[in-house]
């Protein structure tokens, strides 16, 4: 049986997201860095999650990958039975990233709203996450 958060829409999901990380995500292309995703696993499973490995800038789809391979090994090290599509989710598409994006809220919502002590902005360092990549993207494919 699948999950009632397969079926959420994609506003309810970055409301989601923005809330639980107080961050401004505006669409599902920028969780394609992969920072949000590991954000999102270290709310649910706090300091099990090297957050000084994330890389909060990521630009380029080496750093995207490398912040996939954190979030890999952490779901190994929690014993979460999850494949990461890591080649399809750097791209950055909307279908892959909102399945995903999906899931995780399915999974780990239900963690996370168990932990209300959880503050985003001291876990990460009071860094502040750039995920403009996907809008220049964006911007350079309208501009075509």
């Amino acid at each position: 049986m699948l999950n009632k958060a397969y079926f959420e829409s994609r506003s309810e999901i970055l409301k989601w997201i923005n809330s639980t990380l107080k961050v401004e995500v505006a669409n599902i292309e920028q969780l394609g860095s992969g920072s949000i995703y590991c954000h999102l696993l270290d709310a649910a499973y706090p300091s099990k999650v090297p957050l000084q490995k994330v890389k909060w800038s990521a630009q380029m789809e080496v750093d995207f990958i490398s912040n996939f391979k954190v979030l890999q090994s952490c779901f190994e090290h929690l014993g979460i039975a999850r494949n990461i599509d890591i080649q399809r989710l750097v791209r950055a598409k909307y279908q892959d990233n909102l399945e995903f994006a999906q899931w995780m809220k399915g999974e780990l919502g239900p963690k996370i709203a168990i932990n209300t002590k959880y503050n985003p902005f001291q876990r990460r360092n009071w860094v502040k996450i750039d995920l403009s990549f996907a809008i220049k993207g964006k911007e350079q494919r309208n501009n075509k």
